[in-house]
């Protein structure tokens, strides 16, 4: 028989504007109405934590009167969008059951399926428009500001914009930058300039990385990036589920990626464990001992530096990279510098989701941070779909002006 279940709440000091961090909150100031208001709308972005706690409000009868069935269907909810222990409680639950008290968690957990608006899984990265993977007839790469350089600071800046029927840009808009607004007037004037072919208007996106590169100093400062991660607590308050800082780590995350030193192969098998930064330290002097790449390609190499097995590209399989120590997979993309073509060389890495952009973003967006939610309604129909019912003002100004595709109904 289950015991009364107890939250273990974890929240950041300062700012309680998310709705996880209300709910929360709520819930230790024993507001229980407030506290399942917001539950229930984190259930509907898929949060299997709001699922969770207000699974354990019904069992408890905190702010209503004890319901097993509900409590049942809403543990069975959060198993289902990746809650660890969800399943075995509403197994327990559901061992004592009469029959009547099995009609009715059925029925609640159809009514909760029914509200749910973002599905389980990770949310689907699509392009709002054919124009992706489009490249620009003429691409002006942006300058780098002046104060960024003598500060030493690298960053990226993410952009959405529509391609008119002259393959002119226009309607630009910063996605995400880090650091903020640093990068954002010099991406936008190169932008400007951008060129595609003449055609039908599209929306796209594209993302410019401001690097600097000089010489016998890494593109990473792994110290830096330590006080930002662990001592300032970043990773911690991220998972412990506090949005503002998973936005942020998502922001990180993406600049490491960003700054091409390492690439990651993202195992969404893995355990979430903390980021080993000793993977950014690599003092290898890496290049290819050939000039022509097409197309970007994950090669794998045996200790000689001789590539052993190629991703879709059977031509390099023989070829040789220099500079490598011990067998292992890279990632090789061709790159236009001065108008030449280089490939640069990168070790790929097979890592958790912890150190991905795009799973951070989607944490922050479905424990109700809106800015996350916004730039995934960039490219999915179903979280633009749940801000245009939110009626959040910034997508629907998007919508009115043809920034946004329709989303699906």
């Amino acid at each position: 028989m289950l015991k009364k279940l107890t939250f273990l709440l974890l929240f950041s000091s300062g700012s309680l504007s998310a709705d996880w961090n209300q709910a929360l909150f709520a819930y230790e100031q024993q507001d229980y109405h407030s506290a399942k208001q917001h539950f229930t709308e984190l259930v509907k972005v898929g949060n299997p934590h709001a699922m969770f706690s207000l699974a354990a409000m019904h069992f408890n009868g905190e702010g209503t009167e004890a319901n097993p069935s509900q409590a049942a269907a809403l543990f069975t909810l959060a198993a289902a969008y990746g809650h660890a222990d969800a399943a075995t409680l509403s197994e327990q639950l559901r061992a004592n059951f009469e029959p009547d008290a099995e009609l009715a968690y059925q029925q609640q957990l159809q009514q909760w399926q029914q509200q749910l608006v973002i599905p389980a899984g990770p949310t689907e990265h699509r392009s709002p428009s054919a124009a992706q993977g489009l490249q620009p007839l003429k691409r002006i790469e942006p300058r780098y500001p002046v104060e960024a350089a003598k500060r030493g600071q690298a960053g990226y800046v993410r952009l959405h914009y529509r391609i008119d029927e002259q393959g002119k840009v226009n309607d630009i808009r910063v996605l995400d930058a880090y650091p903020e607004q640093l990068f954002v007037k010099a991406a936008v004037k190169a932008l400007e300039d951008w060129r595609y072919a003449a055609g039908q208007p599209m929306l796209t996106t594209a993302e410019l990385s401001f690097t600097l590169e000089i010489s016998g100093v890494d593109r990473l400062n792994i110290a830096n990036l330590k006080q930002l991660l662990f001592q300032s607590r970043l990773w911690d308050l991220a998972q412990a589920g506090s949005p503002e800082h998973q936005l942020m780590l998502s922001r990180v995350m993406r600049f490491i990626a960003s700054q091409g030193a390492q690439h990651f192969i993202i195992d969404t098998e893995l355990p979430i464990t903390t980021p080993d930064l000793g993977l950014l330290e690599s003092k290898l002097q890496l290049a290819a001992a050939f000039d022509t790449l097409p197309q970007q390609a994950l090669v794998e190499v045996d200790a000689a530096g001789v590539i052993i097995k190629a991703e879709s590209n059977a031509e390099l399989l023989g070829k040789q990279l220099t500079g490598v120590r011990k067998a292992g997979h890279f990632l090789l993309q061709p790159l236009i510098v001065n108008k030449k073509t280089e490939i640069l060389v990168q070790p790929a890495h097979t890592v958790s989701r912890a150190w991905s952009a795009e799973y951070w973003v989607e944490q922050a967006a479905r424990h109700g941070q809106r800015e996350a939610q916004r730039l995934l309604a960039t490219t999915d129909p179903n979280w633009q779909t749940y801000l245009l019912s939110q009626q959040d003002p910034v997508v629907m100004a998007w919508q009115a002006t043809g920034l946004l595709p329709e989303p699906n109904h």
